[in-house]
């Protein structure tokens, strides 16, 4: 039982580590362009 849990665990290991990649990828190439296009300078806190 465990080496077939360790199996299934291995096949679906890159396959998840590949599309997390993906999904950073797509949200900072997001965040760069709309920081970008609203504001050129680096997003600063003001403090309250």
């Amino acid at each position: 039982m465990p080496n077939n849990l360790m199996k299934s665990n291995e096949n679906q290991s890159p396959k998840l580590s590949y599309m997390i990649a993906r999904v950073d990828r797509i949200i900072s190439k997001l965040l760069c362009t709309r920081q970008i296009s609203q504001n050129p300078y680096p997003i600063r806190v003001l403090p309250s």
